[in-house]
């Protein structure tokens, strides 16, 4: 595999250099159990002190963690729960504190993911990558299916669909990892969801979707 451009011997860094790429192979990865949501994270105690009395607070249950979330903490022993469409799990910004327990909620974005991985504008790309393997492709073509600006929407176009409304600009992005073996390079399919647009938007959530091994190649 080349490594320098032809012309100017400039070192070809990225999958976009090559004019041409092999796909060695390629692979779907498998989804986690829940997705968190890096836009409003809430820092909730899991106790809050009740007065009954005018100069007697007692400490109680935290009512805005549902019971069911305490109990699988308390007695089910589990580090992270999902519950409700909620991502609930210890804090470590609060381990000074260890006599009270506070807790990070997140959106839980798996229901998102997956119903984003069913938009034609994610299914194409990864079924073109699937019935290319063994094959020589423009990488053009490639980047054309896949790129941070062909953005796309879920839902029906309702403007009152709360999905509508916060993930309408999820997009698909091609990120180079360190070569494995001389000559082989692997990419990872992430997708991308947030608000905003141009150089303010922040991403919700980035979450790899599928990877492929490549071969850098120039056109004879």
């Amino acid at each position: 595999m080349e490594h320098k451009c032809p012309t100017c011997d400039r070192e070809f860094e990225e999958l976009k250099n090559f004019p041409l790429i092999y796909i060695d192979s390629f692979e779907r990865i498998k989804l986690p159990e829940y997705i968190r949501s890096n836009s409003g994270v809430q820092f909730i105690p899991e106790k809050v002190s009740k007065r009954n009395f005018i100069f007697w607070k007692k400490q109680i249950d935290n009512p805005s963690i549902p019971s069911e979330v305490l109990r699988a903490f308390r007695e089910e022993g589990k580090d992270v729960v999902s519950y409700n469409g909620n991502i609930y799990e210890i804090s470590s910004i609060f381990h000074l504190r260890p006599k009270m327990n506070h807790y990070e909620v997140s959106e839980d974005l798996i229901k998102v993911v997956k119903e984003a991985i069913q938009q034609k504008q994610v299914q194409e790309p990864l079924s073109f990558l699937e019935t290319s393997i063994k094959q020589e492709i423009d990488t053009r073509t490639l980047v054309a299916k896949i790129s941070p600006e062909r953005r796309f929407a879920l839902g029906d176009g309702n403007k009152w669909n709360m999905i509508i409304e916060k993930y309408n600009d999820l997009s698909l992005s091609l990120d180079d990892c360190e070569a494995e073996k001389e000559g082989i390079r692997t990419c990872v399919i992430n997708l991308i969801g947030g608000w905003g647009s141009g150089s303010i938007r922040f991403p919700s959530f980035r979450q790899s979707l599928a990877q492929f091994n490549y071969e850098g190649r120039l056109k004879k």
